[in-house]
């Protein structure tokens, strides 16, 4: 065995003689660069993971940063092999370079949970070494290359999310450039090669752990086209066309797909290059100059905001009118009273809704809370725009302010840490965060997938999954110690420091995410023996395609063993409401009590909604109406309560906010003003939502489509099928139907892809 590992090795590196002894002279580092080695970015229990860190000099301003991910097969190679990455400081750029766990230590997924844990790690220390989180590249080669792209693919795939780090922020890449790496190993054979790729000891098939074609879905897994939706972030491709090692095809495949999803990509042919460029007509200094640039053209421009320009805020009309965003998070609609839900205590948020617009067919675009977030505030369906809302109101005078949860914050992770999370610090005049203890508030603790019930503080369910999502605590305190009520009163404290003057306030609420916290007297009154789960069909997965199915069921989770366990959940879930409830009622109170309701629209929402056994599924973070579907409330002054059932999305708050209060609305947003069914609410203001998990949906009035990233499909009358639980997607009286569902898909992504 550890001859043909020797073997394999070997053979991988003969095939490119031009390349290695160009990469071992090195770009040369500054003298005055600021270099720190062998920082320990994760600790996994005796090993210890690390990276090097390059910085060009001692800046004043945050530096944009390049991750470097080396190759060799995923066998071989190390952080401090040559690292074309390093000419960048001479452009301004820090430089990591990351060591990851190579195939003969740990097999996929160990290598791309280490990357994305390196990318975490640097995120949360971002102040301490001077980056700006909001500018990260990655750039890789040969298996670092496919490393990289899938870095850029998997942001928002919550299973490679493994490690503690990984557990407190996003590992968030905004450019990747890719040297030759595979996109694709089931379709690497079939080319010239100097080795069989599907063979038991081929490189890609030691990195998963079998061979290739015998292992069909775990090399879909580690395949970056797989993961592809329409807001990851602009990649270059560079590849030989002579590449007897990964063919070229593999950039081909990867640069197609990401067109197709309408993500920027650029593929970069280098004529008679083989792996590693050898032959090629262009030299490699060419081919490093180009990758920089492609850094430059995306990382330099966008969001260079580390220090707020005051100088260009312009001031507020005078009488101008106040926001009031409130956001719930993991909060589905129809758990609500105010939505019909019999067994929720939600009194204050059913009495906003009495008093304004509810939108009963409201959408979310993203379908965890970092994308949901980051889409409504920019109004973009995937990606960012220059502007966000927040940021809008703060640079045309309004004073604008977070308080809690607004963008991603991991929880319980940053609620623990009491940090900013993914934080847009252009946003805001100030900020606040709410911390807590989280699971491990004193109480009655639960961990129901588990059956595990304590009230010690010890050996808890705190930050690590899988477990973490099933953890209730019946809290033993008032719960003035809670980060939703510490949000509600330093809201309070704002509205009457700032009464006097043009506001943007944004406060976010954090149950009911899990882990389900609330002071015991919201459960009181829920018995869990009375609560009623949702519906359950025989062999209701069947015609639900593998990408469509929620990784947390019943059946994987646990729950299943413990039916009473489920009602535990709901029980929980609902006390959670009812606490956040309860603060949203405070804020309110002193709204009035100040005498603003005549001056302040106010927003209630969620992030997305939440599955609780529904399909036997657990949590969010797929396509199916309990979780794309979300509460939404416009209370607006003057203007009389209602209820619409036009289809309205997320990304329509920023255009709607913007021009109640009389501001231009930014001509690159995706969303659609709702002011004409604060009007008439049988008005219709857009035909269809889109969302997106593993692929996109489209829900109309009558339909809900579902479109895959490997092709496969849903189609539900909604009409007839409220809960879903008939696929037509493969019936031929159906077909026609379908098509022009998929039609109007592809138009309304066409059309804001332009914008």
């Amino acid at each position: 065995m550890r001859g043909k590992l020797v073997q394999s090795i070997l053979l991988v590196l003969s095939v490119t003689p031009q390349l290695w002894p160009q990469q071992r002279q090195a770009a040369a580092v500054p003298d005055d660069a600021i270099v720190d080695k062998d920082v320990v970015y994760e600790t996994l229990g005796d090993r210890q993971l690390k990276l090097d860190l390059y910085r060009p000099y001692q800046s004043t301003e945050p530096l944009p940063l390049v991750i470097w991910v080396h190759g060799g097969a995923w066998q071989a190679g190390s952080k401090n092999g040559p690292n074309p990455a390093l000419s960048l400081l001479q452009r301004g750029y820090a430089v990591a370079s990351v060591e990851y766990r190579l195939s003969g230590e740990a097999i996929f997924p160990a290598a791309i949970e280490d990357c994305k844990a390196a990318v975490c790690f640097l995120r949360l220390h971002a102040d301490r070494y001077g980056l700006d989180p909001h500018r990260f590249g990655a750039w890789g080669a040969s298996a670092g290359g496919h490393l990289v792209s899938l870095l850029g693919t998997t942001i928002d795939v919550a299973e490679f999310d493994t490690h503690p780090i990984s557990q407190k922020t996003t590992a968030t890449i905004h450019a990747v450039c890719n040297w030759f790496g595979p996109s694709d190993f089931l379709r690497m054979n079939g080319f010239a090669s100097v080795i069989d790729h599907d063979a038991a000891n081929s490189p890609e098939s030691r990195f998963i752990g079998g061979a290739i074609q015998e292992n069909k879905q775990k090399s879909r897994r580690a395949n970056p086209i797989t993961y592809i939706t329409a807001g990851d972030p602009p990649m270059l491709h560079v590849h030989g066309d002579a590449d007897r090692l990964v063919p070229f095809n593999q950039s081909e495949l990867l640069h197609d797909a990401l067109q197709k999803r309408r993500v920027p990509s650029t593929l970069h042919k280098v004529v008679g290059g083989d792996h590693g460029f050898g032959k090629g007509e262009e030299t490699r200094q060419q081919l490093i100059d180009r990758s920089m640039d492609f850094f430059d053209r995306v990382l330099k421009p966008r969001t260079q905001h580390p220090k707020h320009d005051n100088s260009a805020i312009r001031k507020a009309p005078q009488n101008a009118k106040n926001v009031l965003l409130l956001i719930s998070d993991d909060l589905r609609a129809s758990a609500l009273g105010c939505y019909g839900d019999k067994f929720c205590r939600s009194p204050n948020i059913d009495e906003l809704a009495a008093r304004g617009l509810v939108f009963d067919r409201a959408y979310c675009q993203g379908t965890a809370c970092g994308p949901s977030r980051r889409s409504f505030m920019f109004s973009r369906y995937r990606g960012k725009a220059p502007t966000n809302l927040a940021q809008h109101f703060r640079e045309n005078g309004w004073f604008s302010a977070r308080v809690g949860k607004v963008y991603h914050m991991r929880v319980p992770g940053d609620i623990i840490a009491g940090s900013n999370g993914d934080d847009e610090d252009s946003s805001w005049t100030e900020r606040y965060n709410s911390a807590g203890q989280e699971a491990h508030t004193p109480g009655e603790y639960a961990c129901l997938n588990l059956d595990d019930f304590r009230t010690d503080l010890q050996n808890r369910q705190s930050t690590a999954m899988p477990h973490r999502p099933y953890v209730s605590v019946q809290y033993d305190g008032s719960g003035e110690d809670q980060p939703d009520f510490k949000t509600a009163t330093k809201t309070i404290e704002l509205l009457n420091a700032h009464a006097n003057e043009p506001f943007f306030i944004a406060a976010g609420f954090v149950r009911p995410h899990y882990p389900m916290v609330a002071p015991r007297q919201y459960f009181e009154g829920y018995d869990w023996q009375d609560l009623q789960l949702p519906p359950q069909v025989k062999d209701d997965l069947l015609d639900i395609p593998k990408l469509g199915r929620s990784r947390s069921r019943s059946e994987l989770n646990g729950l299943s063993q413990f039916p009473n366990n489920q009602k535990r959940m709901w029980a929980a879930y609902y006390a959670s409401i009812s606490f956040m409830d309860q603060q949203v009622g405070r804020v309110l109170k002193e709204l009035d009590r100040l005498g603003l309701r005549d001056s302040t629209a106010i927003v209630f929402t969620s992030d997305h909604g939440y599955h609780l056994g529904d399909h036997t599924f657990w949590q969010k973070a797929d396509l199916h109406e309990e979780v794309v579907r979300v509460p939404l409330i416009l209370s607006l002054p003057g203007e009389s309560a209602n209820r619409t059932n036009s289809i309205v999305e997320l990304v329509d708050l920023f255009p709607t906010l913007a021009e109640w209060v009389g501001l231009d609305v930014p001509s690159n947003v995706h969303g659609t003003s709702l002011l004409p069914l604060v009007k008439d609410p049988n008005a219709t203001v857009k035909d269809g939502a889109i969302s997106f998990a593993n692929g996109e949906s489209w829900r109309t009035a009558h339909w809900s489509y579902m479109r895959y990233n490997d092709g496969s499909e849903e189609l539900y009358d909604m009409q007839n099928d409220p809960y879903q639980l008939s696929n037509l997607a493969d019936s031929p009286q159906h077909a026609d139907q379908k098509q022009r569902l998929r039609e109007e898909l592809e138009s309304r992504l066409k059309n804001v892809t332009a914008l």
